[in-house]
């Protein structure tokens, strides 16, 4: 069993895809199926660590088994009473198909270039992030600022082909990604803009619980910690504590960027200048997001 799982690697993948699909089938109304579908999720976390896949594919897995854990719990709570199809749809899919409606079908010329642009500014920063000669100097800073402008990049390509390909199969997805370079404040950035799904479920399943107990800072940070936790745990399996921990610490650096923010009084700044205050501080804080990124991805090259 073991060297099957070594020279096929794919079987991890399909044995984390079967997981999710199960779990979907399992979790219904009730609060037993809803505890037992969850259960079944995290059950499934510590297989990126013990799998014989390359270090790459291990983040992947690990991205997959974390995405079956809240898509599910996300469908107890809003679909459990919907057919079996629709939940698993929900759970594999990467959009919100519970906010979904059908629309007339039509080709997004505009979105599909701006998506073909992106994709092009992310190839480009990446191929430049990871090619540059580490003895060069300011090497650490250009390969900084390239990696997080082509992770930026990828997932302004990733949000537009995904939206471009639904109107082209008549669906009208709810806004997945709002320009977040376009931000007049960290809290628009994290708050308003960026990646919508993820924030959609934070909101739900972290902010709104704490908040109505113990106020909206400690929902605040009750949602920096989770987000902390959780993409921890996307590169560890591939790149062990130490990458693990630079993650989370940019996402517990946040809140303190916020109070810097509040009592910097930038709502009242002109709105220019706020844009470059909030991009600024984001893209001093990034390092420590994109160096694991880019490890990660070294490792499969």
């Amino acid at each position: 069993m073991h060297e099957l799982l070594a020279w096929h690697p794919a079987f991890s993948v399909l044995a984390i895809l079967a997981v999710g699909v199960v779990a979907a089938v399992v979790v219904g109304p009730s609060p037993w199926r809803r505890r037992a579908a969850a259960l079944l999720t995290l059950a499934a976390l510590p297989w990126p660590f013990l799998a014989p896949a390359p270090v790459a594919l291990r983040a992947a897995l690990a991205f997959m088994a974390a995405w079956n854990f809240m898509r599910v719990v996300e469908v107890g709570a809003r679909g459990a009473a919907l057919p079996a199809w629709r939940r698993v749809a929900h759970v594999l899919m990467l959009f919100d198909t519970l906010a979904t409606v059908r629309a007339p079908r039509r080709v997004d010329v505009g979105t599909l270039v701006s998506a073909l642009l992106w994709t092009g500014v992310a190839a480009g920063g990446l191929w430049a992030a990871l090619h540059l000669d580490p003895h060069a100097s300011g090497y650490l800073p250009a390969r900084w600022g390239l990696g997080a402008l082509a992770f930026y990049a990828g997932f302004e390509s990733m949000v537009g082909f995904t939206v471009a390909t639904l109107r082209l199969l008549g669906l009208e997805p709810p806004v997945l990604h709002d320009r977040p370079i376009l931000s007049t404040s960290i809290r628009e950035f994290w708050g308003l803009r960026w990646n919508r799904v993820v924030h959609g479920w934070l909101k739900a399943f972290c902010f709104e619980p704490v908040r109505s107990r113990l106020g909206t800072g400690a929902g605040v940070l009750a949602t920096f910690a989770f987000s902390a936790l959780h993409h921890a745990y996307l590169v560890w399996p591939a790149q062990g504590v130490e990458m693990a921990l630079c993650m989370a610490a940019f996402f517990a650096v946040q809140p303190v960027l916020l109070l810097v923010e509040r009592g910097a009084g930038t709502r009242d700044w002109p709105v220019p200048l706020a844009r470059v205050f909030t991009v600024a501080f984001i893209a001093a804080s990034s390092p420590l997001i994109v160096e694991p990124v880019l490890r990660v991805l070294e490792s499969a090259a």
